[in-house]
């Protein structure tokens, strides 16, 4: 029985060692198919994923300025993307009943179809996959920037 491994160790050290070369194996290959299975579903969301990006102007606080976005229907998830507008910044989107309802200040509160709150370090992207070609308003609150402007948006199958 000296060949081989033994001729360097007792058995038990070899199957020792045997024993964590083959759990080394394993965690690796787990691991390695796990990253696969995560890059691949990972490839598969943004292929699925549309995202239209507002660029808005300086001085933001007036109605003059309107945006409109167009998605494409075979994409699954519509993503609006806004410029991060400093310490914090805050979006809410409004059904285009919103500045009528401002006027006439009722006294009920205007609840918004879609909000995002964002920190200085992240992207403003805002999931509006739910939301129906129309117009609507969008109410952009933050350090550097704030003001409501109307974005239409349209989808390409309707």
């Amino acid at each position: 029985m000296n060949e081989g491994l033994y001729k360097y160790c007792s058995y038990e050290s070899a199957m020792r060692l045997v024993n964590r070369i083959v759990k080394i194996l394993l965690l690796t290959s787990i691991i390695g198919l796990q990253y696969i299975s995560i890059s691949c579903m990972d490839r598969s969301l943004k292929a699925r994923t549309e995202i239209c990006t507002v660029n808005l102007p300086a001085g933001l606080d007036t109605m003059d300025f309107k945006a409109v976005v167009t998605f494409d229907h075979h994409k699954s998830y519509h993503l609006l993307k806004l410029p991060n507008g400093g310490t914090g910044t805050t979006v809410l989107i409004y059904d285009s009943t919103y500045l009528v309802q401002i006027e006439n200040k009722k006294e009920t509160k205007i609840k918004p179809l879609v909000t995002g709150s964002f920190k200085s370090s992240e992207e403003v992207l805002l999931d509006v996959s739910n939301l129906k070609s129309g117009k609507y308003y969008v109410h952009f609150i933050s350090c550097n920037t704030g003001g409501i402007f109307q974005i239409k948006i349209n989808n390409t199958a309707e």
